[in-house]
């Protein structure tokens, strides 16, 4: 299944792009996505621990099924000031 990953703040600018599609087999979660994420980009894996998932509707937990066209939002640690 194919979705579609958006990358924000820090991981953008990691990553290098600011969406990816990515290919998933059905009944992947959010650690898989997080996993195939790591394998493309190596340099977000320190941030990986921190990093939230969130779909258009609600933030969602890394054990949580990801449904097939879905869009995730990796969603880094925020500061302000």
């Amino acid at each position: 299944m194919a979705i579609t990953v958006f990358y924000y703040a820090v991981i953008r600018e990691v990553t290098g792009v600011s969406e990816e599609s990515i290919e998933l087999a059905d009944g992947s979660n959010g650690l898989t996505l997080l996993a195939k994420i790591v394998e493309r980009h190596p340099g977000i894996a320190p941030f990986v621990p921190v990093l939230r998932l969130a779909t258009e509707w609600s933030y969602i937990k890394s054990t949580d099924e990801i449904e097939s066209d879905s869009t995730i939002f990796l969603i880094p640690p925020v500061s302000g000031g």
